[in-house]
Order: structure tokens, then sequence, then C-alpha cells
């Protein structure tokens, strides 16, 4: 559904110049990804194994602490959806947060790490509770190939409306990777 065009005004013009949603959403995930690698973080032991545990689970006392301290800096918690998103995101990155590599597209990981093509078309063509649940069942074969990844691009697949953008690019990384691994197993016969 598209944003009432009032919305979309008032929320442009609140925006710091150069500063967009998308643009936003990566600033927030890279520092977040930063805190939770590191162990002497401002993100304790506890309040990460909380987050890991939020795929499903109603926001608790780790992620309000966090939306407080980062989300809301950059005005990314705008009603109840975003913040059920950013709870599944904050559980993928306290799953993850060693393997965020922002100059990694998500569809070339996903390719590198031998997700099939069902399961990509599964992620791409799903909403909403089924798009967490696919996005969670992707990560963690991400995570147990050791696969480094952008998490700002399945961040956003979760947060924006139009999600047609983000889908493209993720489909163009992966069979644009798997086309090259294909080329390069020719060669080498």
């Amino acid at each position: 559904m598209a944003e009432p065009s009032a919305a979309r005004a008032d929320r442009a013009s609140t925006e710091p110049p150069g500063s967009s949603w998308g643009e936003r959403i990566g600033i927030a995930v890279k520092t977040l990804a930063s805190q939770l690698e590191r162990d002497d973080g401002p993100i304790s032991a506890g309040d990460s194994a909380e987050l890991r545990r939020g795929w499903d689970q109603p926001r608790g006392a780790a992620f309000w602490r966090i939306a407080v301290r980062v989300l809301e800096r950059h005005d990314l918690l705008r009603d109840v959806e975003s913040e059920i998103e950013w709870t599944a995101i904050l559980a993928g990155l306290a799953e993850t947060a060693s393997l965020h590599a922002p100059s990694q597209r998500f569809g070339r990981a996903l390719a590198a790490a031998g997700v099939t093509e069902a399961r990509l078309l599964r992620l791409l063509r799903a909403e909403d509770e089924t798009l967490r649940k696919t996005l969670r069942a992707v990560v963690r074969q991400l995570a147990s190939a050791g696969q480094r990844f952008d998490w700002g691009e399945p961040a956003r697949l979760l947060l924006v409306r139009d999600k047609d953008p983000i889908r493209s690019q993720i489909a163009k990384s992966y069979y644009r990777s798997s086309a090259q691994g294909a080329d390069q197993t020719k060669e080498e016969e």
C-alpha cells in the first residue's frame, strides 16, 4: 500500500539533507553489527542472547534499549510494523554480526552459499511473517556456510513498502553470480 502523499511530504521535510530512508537503514545496520560483534561493546552478552531469540518473540528489554539508542536516532521506528521488522533484523544481526560485510551483495552471498533457486524465489515472493520466516532460514544457511553478506539489503527487504526494487536487486545479484560460477565451471572443463 502506498504511503499517503502528506505523510511522505512530512517525512521528506524532516530528513537531513542527503539522507534517505535506505541510507539510514544502512547506517543503523552497520552501527548495530559493529556493536554486536564487539565483546566489549555497548550491547551486553545477555542482550545479544535475548535479541537472537527475537525472530518470533515479542519485543523485549534488549530491543527497546537499542530502539531508543540507535533506531530512534535514525528515525527508523515509524510504526508497530517497523518495530516487528527491526526485531527480526536484530535477531539476525545478533546471530551473524561477524558476517556483516557492506561490500558483499546479498544475492551474490546467497548463490555462493548454495541457496537453491526455489528458496530464493520463496524469499523474493514472501510477505510479512512468511518473509521473516524465510529470511531466518536463509540467514541461518549463510551463517552455516560462513558466508559474509550485507545485512542492509535484507533489512530493506523487510522494511520498505515497495519491495520490488530490492527484490530485483537481490535476484540480479544472485543470478549474475550463478551465471559467473557456471561460466567458470565450463572454462575449467
